[in-house]
């Protein structure tokens, strides 16, 4: 709580003063009365008001708070501290959008004020601008760069970024200011396991775990990486660790839902239930967290309308606090074909990076990219690289802002050099984690956005898209909580409209490159017919067939999709159809799609 007092005598000061200091001591029935005290001789008092709005905000009387905050930003409308504290009080609240202009305000009044861009940071980040939050913190570790708190923000937002390399580098910075610390050391064992580096980690969160037993995120953490290495058993151990030290950890329980099937009867279902319905979760990510793994709970017990009861409410929690349109969508959409399409590819033709090692994997989320990887990743020659950043990190460093505001006009201005320079950096990173491999896959599903740029770069390179029943699809991306991106993923409607502009896209892309540039790999095809399917993909390739490919669930290669269960089970067909589970409640989705 920032303290700014200015009354107007000085019996008001001393009766301030005095409320404050109970205030913060915790003496809050005193701190009230004395904030009255003075209301009661001057209601126009912004301290007053101000101070009590605080006070209320602590006490959880949300709508008082609000309320008698902004009655005192009204009469003192140039106070920095007001603006800061409000917009601090309303981003308590995941008010996000609400909270941006007053941090803006306290900024323009106090531009030096490191825990303002620290709020403008976070809420810039938690709204989906993750590049504007990158300017935010830089701007408040120049001013405190001691700053711990905005360092991890800093870090976090690299990541939501793909920038891996940056968010190390942050995260060593965090160390060499605190190198005792095991927020930070187990901060650190998180980026490195975003950038692969699972030995490290693991002897970082060995060491955390030694030196501090009860840490219940170290636990998780550990727990994701069992997972992501195919260790189901180790990684549930390290999550009910986890959940006996803290149980309302909520982003344990979407991890642990996703590698075990829980009973009806379990104790912990119970706990969920009980905790939901008497408004125990305050924070909006454990209500989130809670209702998405209720929902998958129901679901593996074969009760869809419950389950679709708590994805529902899931999603629109999740959706409040996300800035996404479809209109900016289809703009930019229209701006690729426009920039990026078929004049791009005939001023482009002669640029020609020869390699064929890159195989890019496209088509929307939850249609089968990771399958597909798993199945060419168990080929001996051919290397599974997971959901790589390279192409995005290459541009966004050379694009700098434009890479968020015009994107594909930019990309359209860049010539053969610089197309060449992105290449050659795209290609020393694949070789970098695969030297050996005669290709590398990049399975990242949101690239078919950029197909027609990544065919003028890789001519030779192969691209599969991954097609699936459209409400299937749908269906299988409300019902999960992505840990980034996917932004359109949370409402029906709008979950249609993209899906929609993504089909219209990929005709464009059809029309425009040259046949055999792009293969199409329909799930239900390969779910009823492995081997043909797989098959034909390695043929695509220009690979020899190799029976390995078929026994992919027994692959030891770490996976990191939300798939990462999946991927290691025998191939089966029970998600064909899934979305008749929950047909009754499917029309937005439905007449978004025309269906």
């Amino acid at each position: 709580m920032n303290s700014s007092i200015n009354p107007s005598g000085p019996s008001l000061r001393k009766l301030l003063t005095e409320a404050v200091r109970q205030q913060q001591q915790g003496h809050h029935d005193e701190a009230e009365r004395l904030y009255r005290a003075v209301l009661a001789t001057h209601p126009q008092q912004p301290d007053a008001l101000h101070y009590l709005g605080l006070l209320a905000h602590q006490n959880g009387r949300t709508a008082l708070a609000n309320g008698l905050l902004e009655q005192s930003l009204a009469l003192s409308p140039d106070n920095p501290v007001f603006h800061y504290n409000a917009a601090a009080v309303l981003a308590g609240q995941s008010r996000w959008r609400e909270a941006i202009p007053l941090y803006q305000r306290a900024l323009e009044l106090k531009s030096g004020d490191a825990d303002a861009w620290h709020g403008l940071a976070s809420a810039l980040q938690a709204l989906g601008h993750p590049e504007d939050a990158v300017a935010c913190w830089q701007r408040g570790l120049a001013i405190r760069p001691q700053h711990i708190a905005s360092w991890m923000g800093l870090t976090d937002t690299y990541r939501s970024l793909g920038l891996t390399a940056e968010e190390l580098e942050a995260c060593e910075t965090m160390q060499g200011l605190a190198p005792q610390d095991p927020v930070i050391a187990t901060r650190m064992a998180e980026s490195l396991i975003a950038a692969g580096s699972y030995e490290r980690a693991a002897r970082i969160l060995e060491d955390v775990l030694s030196k501090t037993p009860n840490m219940a995120s170290a636990y998780c953490l550990k727990g994701v990486l069992l997972t992501i290495l195919g260790d189901f058993t180790g990684a549930g151990k390290q999550f009910e660790a986890a959940l006996n030290i803290s149980p309302d950890f909520s982003q344990v329980y979407v991890n642990f839902v996703a590698i075990k099937k829980f009973s009806l009867t379990d104790p912990l279902v119970s706990y969920l239930e009980e905790n939901t319905q008497n408004d125990h979760w305050k924070e909006l990510s454990q209500k989130i967290n809670v209702h998405f793994s209720l929902g998958k709970i129901y679901h593996d017990n074969h009760d869809y309308t419950r389950a679709f009861m708590h994805y529902l409410p899931g999603n629109t929690l999740f959706r409040q606090t996300i800035d996404y349109s479809t209109d900016s969508q289809r703009k930019y959409f229209s701006g690729i074909k426009h920039h990026l399409g078929r004049d791009f590819l005939v001023r482009h033709e002669s640029f020609a990076e020869p390699s064929n090692k890159p195989v890019f994997i496209v088509g929307m989320p939850r249609s089968g990219t990771s399958l597909v990887e798993q199945i060419l990743a168990s080929h001996p020659d051919i290397h599974g690289g997971g959901e790589l950043t390279f192409l995005s990190n290459a541009l966004r460093r050379r694009l700098g802002v434009n890479f968020r505001v015009d994107f594909a006009h930019s990309v359209a201005t860049l010539e053969n050099g610089a197309l060449r320079d992105i290449s050659q950096e795209y290609l020393r990173n694949i070789c970098a984690i695969a030297p050996n491999a005669s290709r590398v896959t990049d399975k990242m599903p949101s690239n078919f956005m950029q197909i027609g740029l990544m065919n003028a770069l890789f001519p030779n390179a192969r691209i599969i898209h991954c097609r699936r029943d459209p409400l299937d699809t749908c269906v299988s991306c409300f019902t999960t909580l992505f840990k980034s991106g996917q932004s359109f993923s949370y409402d029906l409607k709008e979950l249609g409209e993209f899906y929609g502009l993504y089909e219209d896209l990929m005709n464009y892309w059809y029309e425009v490159l040259p046949p055999g540039a792009i293969i199409d790999v329909q799930y239900e095809n390969l779910a009823h017919n492995p081997e043909n399917e797989a098959r034909r993909l390695i043929d695509h390739l220009g690979m020899e067939w190799n029976s390995e490919c078929l026994k992919f669930q027994d692959t030891k290669r770490p996976v990191r999709t939300a798939s990462m269960y999946q991927v290691r089970q025998p191939m089966y067909q029970s998600s064909i159809g899934r979305w008749r589970l929950y047909g009754e409640h499917l029309q937005p989705l439905m007449d978004a799609l025309a269906l």
